[in-house]
């Protein structure tokens, strides 16, 4: 029994009432928490869509600056870094970009003054030199790579429709904007250059998406590899065949979720920031958001690159214009049976439905969400 009062009254409390009172406090806590963390999720998920929308208007700042979009990388990939390097200077980390690069002008043939020797040895990579708005707090994998020291990134830039002739190993003169051409096998906003051709911005402009700024998808997020799940949201298959639709083929029938055990996983997901492989930088809009990614270690180096988050539901993404959208998982797509090969050039309509209609910059859908 446990005496309670004041005033010269006093109440007894018997354990039975005392166990009552601790169970409805323990009922109030169990429905107070789940609003708790829908709110700070919520505050999380804000903080993110800032971010995107910020790095999105650090782009128009660079086009301002360049008269011209910034490059993914070049086509080689293995000997540059991507474009986050490239927004540096437009969001407070002139530093980071100064250590890094040498070109000043677009007109400037010059390359970055970068191997993957000295960024090593510069550091560049670390978690510590990782600008903190390329991780989205939803995230938390991102904030440090799996193996403890390098940075890992949450936002992808967007490759377009599908990935053909991105890769050295298939490179042509006629894809590259430098030599007079269409550069036709560029689908999305970030485009690759000529092996070599470092320079910092590209021959895309704002003007030459003739889809449209408010129709063109431009940065989303795609959550980082820890190292405790096999999420296939979190990692990349290697040795896909074809299309979307095999990729999505490969998930685990009794987990969607995941990758069945035993199959090869590649190259982790957003692991290094400065890196340019697909599945450190790029999305392409071939599956919904939280999609499986897979990657052809082949000669092409085909894949589908998916955009993922914590969010429930979906992920956010920027279109060129400057806006952010969250788009559902359930956004449509079609014909993912389509080998990403198909119909590749600039001015092809997107065989994927509305999402990949955004992922090209002019296909001639301007299309937008419902």
């Amino acid at each position: 029994m446990i005496k309670w009062g004041g005033g010269g009254n006093i109440r007894a409390f018997t354990l039975v009432e005392l166990l009552v009172v601790i169970a409805i406090i323990g009922i109030l806590i169990a429905l107070l928490l789940p609003a708790v963390q829908a709110a700070r999720e919520a505050a999380r998920r804000m903080q993110c869509t800032n971010q995107i929308k910020q790095l999105s208007l650090a782009v128009h700042t660079f086009h301002d600056a360049f008269k011209a979009l910034p490059n993914y990388s070049d086509s080689g990939q293995r000997n540059n870094a991507n474009w986050a390097i490239r927004l540096c200077p437009f969001i407070e980390q002139t530093a980071l970009y100064d250590a890094a690069l040498r070109v000043t002008s677009v007109d400037n043939p010059n390359p970055f003054n970068w191997t993957w020797a000295n960024a090593e040895a510069s550091g560049l990579y670390r978690v510590e030199n990782r600008p903190n708005q390329l991780v989205c707090p939803s995230d938390p994998s991102a904030k440090s790579a799996v193996n403890g020291v390098d940075g890992g990134m949450s936002y992808r830039g967007c490759i377009g429709d599908r990935v053909y002739r991105f890769w050295n190993n298939d490179w042509v003169d006629s894809d590259d904007y430098f030599s007079g051409n269409a550069g036709k096998y560029h689908r999305g906003a970030f485009a690759s250059y000529r092996p070599g051709n470092l320079r910092i911005a590209g021959g895309l402009t704002f003007g030459s998406i003739i889809d449209g700024t408010s129709n063109t998808l431009l940065i989303s997020e795609a959550l980082a590899t820890d190292s405790a799940t096999s999420l296939n949201a979190r990692r990349v298959l290697r040795d896909w065949q074809g299309n979307p639709q095999a990729c999505l083929n490969s998930r685990n029938t009794a987990n969607l979720q995941e990758f069945p055990s035993g199959v090869t996983i590649i190259r982790n997901k957003g692991q290094r920031w400065l890196d340019p492989n697909y599945a450190n930088a790029a999305f392409t809009a071939t599956l919904p958001p939280n999609s499986p990614s897979c990657h052809e270690e082949g000669e092409k180096r085909r894949g589908s690159f998916a955009t993922s988050s914590q969010h429930t539901g979906g992920a956010n993404h920027s279109l060129v214009d400057g806006s952010v959208q969250f788009i559902s998982n359930s956004v449509h797509v079609e014909n993912l049976g389509t080998s990403v090969d198909l119909l590749s050039t600039t001015g092809a309509q997107s065989r994927y439905g509305v999402y990949g209609a955004m992922g090209s910059t002019n296909g001639g859908e301007s299309v937008a969400l419902p």
